[in-house]
């Protein structure tokens, strides 16, 4: 039996059945730096904060990518929390596959993503009240030359660089706190190593097995799975695109003013960084390529009154 609200909800969002909007759990693939705050508050507002749930099931926070250096296969469906409405993870590489959802995906420029990355690196974190360790542009470009694998720092996911510790935020060790030591191995975010900085993407859709292969290996044959892949999945949206997100749904619920959580793009980048990046994700930059050519092939079918 399904109850008054749940068919009412049903009722609203069954009006663009081609998007998967018939009752079926929505399932957010977050990939960090790509609108997640906006489609947060997109989410609390279509759907309650009751039937939402962030970071949803094994490894799904960004800070838990060092699962993938271990993992033998993404997460299992049977780990993933069906009973609310619209979930989310953090963690692409892990994210359980699921035939019983309907995908979101979100892609930014990937050079543009990864140097946000970098930026929200020397931001304040308004959570925590600290700031995140630095990952230098040096430390970027070298893990671009050399296969790179950084360990994470072994007392919590962040430790604090400055301002006093709390319960769950420990201080980093003394030489960590040292701005000339590498210290992203306490960031413990994406950014794993060369994986982070190279064809992220692309390697997060195939799964940790490809994730770990080293620089170089990524091919177009990962790229086309990815791409078929995201060709499956009930929305796909360039970042530059999100406020067609309620056109796409069908629904009438506003697109919260866009936020960027500290992840807007550097502008202070040495060309030699953009350029190494740029070469190093080519099948990223098709990949968004193509999603670009998705969604506009997309709206386009839409029925004129929702373009």
């Amino acid at each position: 039996m399904v109850d008054a609200a749940t068919a009412s909800q049903r009722r609203r969002l069954g009006a663009n059945a081609a998007y998967g909007m018939c009752g079926r759990p929505q399932f957010f693939l977050h990939f960090p730096g790509s609108g997640g705050t906006s489609i947060h508050a997109f989410a609390l507002a279509l759907y309650g904060r009751n039937s939402t749930r962030w970071n949803n099931g094994c490894h799904a926070e960004q800070f838990s990518w060092r699962a993938a250096l271990r993992a033998q296969d993404r997460c299992n469906c049977s780990t993933a929390v069906t009973f609310k409405t619209f979930h989310a993870h953090e963690n692409p590489v892990m994210a359980p596959i699921c035939a019983a959802f309907d995908y979101w995906v979100v892609l930014r420029h990937p050079v543009d993503r990864i140097l946000s990355r970098l930026g929200k690196s020397t931001a304040t974190n308004k959570l925590f009240g600290y700031r995140l360790p630095i990952l230098s542009a040096a430390q970027a470009a070298a893990a671009l030359r050399t296969t790179t694998w950084w360990k994470p720092c072994p007392q919590s996911w962040y430790c604090a660089v400055e301002g006093p510790p709390t319960p769950w935020l420990k201080p980093c060790p003394a030489a960590l706190r040292q701005r000339s030591v590498a210290n992203v191995t306490c960031a413990a975010h994406e950014f794993s190593g060369s994986a982070g900085l190279d064809n992220f993407h692309v390697r997060s859709l195939n799964g940790p097995a490809v994730y770990r292969l080293p620089l170089g290996a990524i091919t177009d044959a990962h790229l086309e799975r990815a791409a078929a892949w995201l060709s499956t999945a009930a929305v796909v949206l360039p970042l530059a695109n999100l406020s067609a997100l309620p056109r796409l749904l069908g629904v009438d619920v506003a697109m919260p003013h866009e936020v960027t959580g500290a992840h807007s793009t550097r502008r202070d980048v040495d060309p030699d960084l953009r350029a190494l990046l740029e070469a190093h994700n080519g099948l990223d930059i098709r990949l968004y390529q193509g999603a670009q050519a998705l969604f506009e092939r997309r709206m386009a079918s839409l029925p004129r009154d929702n373009r």
